[in-house]
């Protein structure tokens, strides 16, 4: 039996965030990145080249975001430089749920505002069902 994947789960290294078989078709247009260091002009670079192609593809995209605690993820700067790329492709992300620690929920909800209107939604790491749930609504 074949397991289904996010289409694309960006980490250092990449690795793919395993979903139910059943979920598979209703997340093609969802791009998932997992953050666990800050992220590289390489990497960023690959992001944005895999958004790109998303967004031709399908017009409007979904972000899942992983976001783990690594060193220099000490301040909601740091976070928003980490996630450019969703301020740059802004009119073309219909929703992004965010997957991390509780303590950072706060600072994450404040920061929304600043992706330019995206529907957004903060999920700690208890709540994945949830948040996979939520992504694939509306």
């Amino acid at each position: 039996m074949k397991r289904s994947v996010l289409p694309v789960s960006i980490s250092t290294p990449t690795k793919a965030v395993m979903m139910p078989e059943d979920r598979q078709t209703n997340m093609e247009n969802c791009v998932a990145i997992h953050v666990r260091k800050e992220i590289s002009n390489r990497e960023m670079a690959d992001i944005e080249r895999i958004l790109e192609e998303r967004i031709l593809r399908h017009g409007k995209i979904r972000l899942f975001v992983i976001m783990e605690t690594y060193p220099t993820f000490n301040s909601a700067e740091s976070i928003y430089q980490d996630l450019r790329f969703a301020k740059k492709y802004s009119n073309h992300i219909e929703r992004m749920a965010v997957l991390g620690d509780q303590a950072w929920k706060r600072h994450w909800i404040a920061m929304f505002g600043l992706f330019g209107g995206i529907t957004s939604e903060y999920f700690v790491r208890s709540d994945f069902k949830s948040a996979i749930s939520w992504i694939q609504s509306g």
